[in-house]
């Protein structure tokens, strides 16, 4: 009977997880909700510049959590952080695309200041002054234009003000990081963030020569491919040192288990067979334990894969990354399928409709970074894959899919897929011929959309391929039409 019960409460758990919407800019987590993956130890580190992730792995959550002085000091204490030293840190917001901040600017305000005269540089500059010029007691302009303008009339008295602020904090023992999220929202199109973007990471490059200011940057994963960024050699290292913010498979279970231990602690001690301590269990287990909970195969036997690797695989993009929401929303959907009739937590059955939930919301997350998503989607329902290129290619061609995704950017001042720009003919060929389908192609695939064979051939992973209702022989089934999200 208390097998019984504790296999009930964990499933009540699972119905109440929450999966996490996207994180807000300016709002720093809860701290009790915080899970720290060792892994996302180089992201938080100080000493390194660039982030890139795609969108639901973290990056304004981490952002916020590091700007926060609370939120900063709770996480510098967690044992796999100890090494980064944040409890030296002090922190601010350099841009998060929000008017989250009294003195990082908003779009709006860049643009004002581009036209006063203002350089790209220039700009993230006096932002650093505005920040902390009042710490050697100097004043800084009310005016963010005004202060870039004085910046480019005194360069020499400007450059000193940042080595005595600098110098400020490096004999107090301490380092002040200027942290950048949102960069996509830097520009309407392009041609505007381009150049935003980029003086900001001459800014960023600068800065790494000081002893105690650091910068750090939450980039998109196309941005981090859009070779006009890194054309010169002093940013090319910049890029080089780079981190990737992603999820292990062992990351995502062990916040699984961190939901359950802190919700249900003696029943999923029950059920388990032993107590949860964060980091301490080995991979096998975690197999064990996930057995307990939904069965060791996804049908009669081992042939139809396990469930423990199968949850993953089938939920990770063509970079095979899995995020958490998508991993979350999965297990939430289980467990509201499962009858009281069938034994275990949850079941195979049950982790089948929750991928399909989960490619859902996954597709209509992306879209809020890549909304030409779904128009790239549309005319490829139904069609098989793996698949060759040019099939995806000609009903794209029949729609005049890339057309209207052109035409949209145009009329809405957006940003177009990455490889539509004129300024990135180099990403695909070495030539300015490649059509607007194959650049299409080309931004999916950057994105983790596509996945493209050793055999010429292309795919799609479940995680989108549901959604878009496009078929794969023995694949999880897309849902019927009526359930299709818009």
């Amino acid at each position: 009977m208390r097998q019984e019960s504790a296999t009930e409460a964990v499933r009540l758990v699972l119905k109440e997880l929450d999966e996490g919407a996207s994180h807000p800019p300016g709002r720093p987590p809860d701290i009790t909700q915080i899970f720290a993956p060792s892994e996302h130890g180089a992201a938080l580190d100080p000493e390194r510049t660039l982030v890139m992730g795609n969108r639901g792995v973290g990056k304004t959550f981490w952002s916020t959590a590091l700007v926060d002085k609370a939120t900063r000091a709770h996480i510098a204490q967690f044992p796999v952080y100890k090494r980064l030293r944040l409890d030296n840190v002090e922190a601010a917001i350099g841009f998060d695309g929000s008017y989250s901040s009294v003195i990082a600017p908003s779009r709006d305000v860049i643009e004002d200041c581009e036209k006063a005269g203002a350089q790209p540089r220039k700009i993230w500059e006096a932002v650093l002054l505005r920040y902390l010029a009042p710490r050697i007691n100097r004043s800084t302009p009310t005016l963010l234009k005004d202060t870039v303008i004085w910046l480019q009339e005194n360069v020499e008295e400007g450059e000193r003000i940042l080595r005595e602020i600098d110098s400020y904090f490096s004999t107090q023992g301490k380092r002040f990081l200027l942290v950048f999220d949102a960069l996509d929202t830097l520009g309407a199109n392009w041609a505007e963030l381009r150049p935003r973007l980029k003086g900001l990471l001459e800014f960023a490059r600068l800065t790494k020569g000081m002893r105690a200011i650091r910068t750090k940057l939450f980039l998109r994963v196309d941005q981090g491919q859009d070779r006009e960024l890194w054309n010169s050699p002093d940013l090319s290292k910049l890029f080089n040192e780079r981190v990737r913010l992603y999820w292990t498979q062992y990351a995502l279970y062990e916040l699984l288990f961190f939901h359950l231990h802190q919700k249900a602690e003696n029943d999923f001690r029950t059920l388990a067979g032993a107590s949860w301590i964060p980091r301490y269990w080995s991979d096998s287990e975690h197999r064990a334990v996930f057995t307990k909970i939904a069965g060791a195969y996804m049908g009669g036997g081992a042939k139809r894969g396990n469930t423990y690797d199968w949850l993953t695989n089938h939920l990770a993009d063509a970079d095979e990354e899995t995020t958490p929401r998508a991993f979350l929303v999965t297990l939430k959907a289980a467990a509201e399928h499962h009858p009281a009739s069938r034994p275990n937590v949850i079941d195979h059955l049950d982790i089948q409709v929750g991928v399909v939930n989960a490619s859902e919301g996954r597709v209509k997350e992306l879209e809020e970074d890549y909304w030409w998503i779904r128009t790239a989607f549309e005319p490829l329902e139904g069609i098989s894959v793996p698949c060759l290129p040019e099939d995806f290619d000609t009903r794209w061609r029949d729609a005049g899919t890339a057309n209207k995704i052109r035409n949209r950017a145009s009329g809405e001042n957006r940003l177009t897929p990455l490889a539509f720009d004129s300024g990135v003919n180099d990403l695909i060929t070495d030539s300015s011929q490649a059509s607007l389908e194959e650049r299409l192609r080309w931004s999916l695939d950057v994105i983790g959309v596509l996945e493209q064979r050793k055999n010429g051939r292309i795919n799609v992973p479940d995680i989108f391929r549901v959604a878009a209702r496009i078929r794969r022989r023995g694949g999880v089934k897309p849902p019927p039409r009526a359930r299709h999200v818009a």
